[in-house]
């Protein structure tokens, strides 16, 4: 598969995919999508030419979006950014709006790098970065101890 830029970005991820990060896919198929995001929507459609022109830019796994369409959903509020690289997840950059459980501990404790992302997120107050990095450790450990019982999904710091 051949992106934009003429490279298989398939090459860069871990050689077994199947149960990365305690996800099992069952033997489906990982098919990427590739979003190119270019552009205000008053550009992309400022003359006619360039509206008829614009849906034929993009193949069937490829999208074209303008920047207009990128707005925070609240169903990513949790989500870390992360880079995956040969030794698994490292976490480059937390939310504010994260928060840390018994919920999603198992799959938390696999991601390295946390604290460090959480210095590099810059909407922490100095009194929440410094509290979600001290229970950092006491969560990673959380999943490594064995069963802790019934987990309630509204336990979280």
């Amino acid at each position: 598969m051949q992106g934009w830029s003429g490279c298989n970005p398939l090459k860069h991820l871990p050689a077994k995919i199947d149960g990365y990060l305690g996800i099992p896919l069952r033997g489906e198929n990982i098919r990427p999508l590739y979003f190119l995001i270019y552009g205000r929507r008053a550009e992309a459609n400022k003359t006619a030419e360039r509206q008829r022109r614009r849906p034929n830019l993009s193949r069937d796994d490829e999208f074209l979006m303008t920047y207009d369409r990128l707005v925070p959903q609240q169903q990513a509020c949790e989500f870390y950014t992360v880079q995956v690289d040969r030794s698994g997840y490292r976490a480059l950059y937390v939310p504010p709006t994260a928060t840390i459980g018994p919920l999603f501990a198992h799959q938390g404790a696999k991601i390295r790098n946390k604290d460090i992302a959480v210095l590099n997120s810059p909407y922490f107050s100095d009194e929440r970065r410094a509290f979600y990095i001290s229970r950092l450790p006491y969560w990673d450990d959380w999943p490594v101890n064995g069963p802790r019982g019934i987990i309630y999904t509204g336990d979280r710091e």
